[in-house]
């Protein structure tokens, strides 16, 4: 099966050539899209070292957010099996790829979510109950994608909306924690400008959650 990556960027110029690394040096993938979000810094430079023919250069000529540069990429991947990886992320691995890739793969799920590791994951219970499932390290099929209305395409509803739509609309999906990092938003910004951004990033998903399921359960139980 044809497997595409997905790579989207926002400023991201001092950390996204560990991450190109990794991808590009994966030989299975067919091609690799990488969306440059409209940065202000030095990630055009950094993502143009790459001579990788299988990359596919786009660039936002402003900020149009992770969901719309997601869904741009998505248009130009040549595969049915898309793998999506954070520009920020340290740590990544080809084992990690593979075992993210896999339940994909062989048809099981149509997606897998690789969890950053975390301390409290330790306690039984919490990534199924209480913690909300996302992570930028994700393989999903395409036709999932295309089932996702494109208003939740949009910052960060979209890894609400992709969660939703596996699990009542496809196969499910999995997830297992990996042992990767990434740089917190108040680190990268600034602790004031990180902070909106963050809590700008957790009102896109519960508005988002709670669109989805209160639709979902009206046409559920109110037919």
């Amino acid at each position: 099966m044809k497997i595409s990556a997905i790579l989207c960027a926002y400023n991201e110029g001092e950390r996204i050539e560990k991450v190109l690394e990794i991808l590009t040096s994966y030989f299975k993938f067919e091609d690799i899209i990488i969306v440059n979000d409209g940065s202000t810094d030095n990630t055009d430079e950094k993502i143009l070292k790459f001579t990788d023919p299988r990359i596919k250069y786009l660039k936002n000529e402003k900020n149009m957010g992770k969901g719309f540069s997601m869904d741009r990429a998505m248009e130009e991947a040549a595969s049915n099996i898309i793998f999506f990886a954070d520009a920020d992320i340290k740590g990544l691995s080809h084992n990690h790829i593979d075992k993210i890739l896999e339940p994909v793969i062989t048809q099981e799920k149509d997606m897998c979510i690789g969890m950053r590791d975390r301390n409290i994951y330790a306690i039984p219970g919490v990534l199924k109950y209480f913690t909300p499932l996302l992570g930028g390290e994700r393989a999903i099929i395409k036709d999932l994608w295309k089932k996702i209305p494109y208003n939740y395409k949009r910052r960060f509803q979209i890894e609400v909306a992709l969660n939703f739509y596996a699990k009542y609309f496809g196969k499910g999906y999995t997830y297992f924690t990996i042992n990767v990092r990434h740089l917190f938003k108040e680190k990268k910004y600034g602790f004031i400008k990180g902070s909106i951004y963050r809590i700008w990033m957790y009102f896109d998903m519960i508005f988002a959650y709670f669109n989805l399921y209160s639709k979902f359960l009206f046409k559920k139980y109110f037919k």
